[in-house]
């Protein structure tokens, strides 16, 4: 329970800042604070997430960080819509925690294709 508790907190902290950081930032700029972010929490650019393959994603993270690569993919400028529904549906199906939250950002997302 405390360690759910822990996690969700943690992905909440991480929305939260990336919400702060690009709020009002131009596209450039965006691209950069969310690079900056992805190497921050995952080490890895950005363009590693835009250009690996969702399976291969799902692989190698937890549902937790596929949460936190999804809110990056979402708010990058690459297209990467079906890229965030797979990896939305995946979570869906794996994760032990119902997320309404979710469940309204994979309807937005099927909705915009």
């Amino acid at each position: 329970m405390y360690k759910k508790d822990f996690i969700k907190r943690n992905i909440d902290a991480f929305l939260e800042a990336l919400t702060i950081r690009i709020t009002g930032v131009e596209i450039e700029d965006k691209e950069t604070v969310l690079s900056d972010m992805a190497k921050k929490y995952f080490g890895k650019e950005l363009c590693f997430f835009t250009e690996t393959s969702a399976d291969l994603l799902i692989n190698e993270y937890s549902c937790e960080d596929l949460e936190l690569i999804v809110a990056l993919l979402e708010n990058s400028s690459n297209q990467n819509t079906q890229k965030c529904i797979d990896l939305l549906e995946y979570i869906n199906k794996n994760h032990t925690v119902y997320s309404f939250e979710r469940e309204m950002k994979l309807s937005k997302l099927k909705n915009y294709i």
